[in-house]
């Protein structure tokens, strides 16, 4: 056989390698673009769901004050919620976030008492504390990918 007759296999051979080749970088490069949207996708997620957990708890805490204020004979309903969600935080959040969570926790269970001990000032305080550390610990969440 002379070479004329192996030029069309050699040239069918030769795309066909491109076409596989071409082919698989494709797909790796697909598959790290999908890779690295799921990621994102999940650290979103994962940032909504601490939002909700923060935002859920500051409310209850609000609304448990209110009612200290009204009505002390709901301390036990309010309370088994705040304690839900402060596992819920401690499970996901930030251990600075978990113990100012703890201590605003402490505050309301004292505004139950007959004779509360004045911690009330503290209150303000410490519910800008827990939103500060809110705030830094989901810049931090949304910036840091997942692993």
């Amino acid at each position: 056989m002379s070479i004329a007759e192996y030029t069309p296999l050699i040239t069918a051979s030769a795309a066909l390698l491109g076409v596989l080749s071409g082919g698989v970088i494709t797909f790796i490069s697909n598959s790290q673009i999908k890779n690295k949207e799921l990621r994102h996708q999940l650290n979103s997620e994962y940032c909504r769901e601490k939002r909700i957990i923060y935002a859920e708890f500051i409310s209850s805490i609000n609304m448990a004050l209110i009612k200290s204020l009204q009505d002390k004979s709901h301390v036990w309903e309010q309370m088994n919620d705040i304690s839900g969600q402060l596992a819920k935080i401690e499970l996901i959040g930030d251990p600075k976030v978990h113990a100012v969570a703890k201590q605003l926790m402490k505050v309301i269970l004292d505004s139950y008492k007959k004779e509360p001990e004045g911690k009330q000032d503290d209150l303000l305080e410490l519910r800008k504390l827990y939103v500060k550390e809110v705030k830094l610990d989901l810049e931090n969440t949304h910036n840091k990918p997942l692993k």
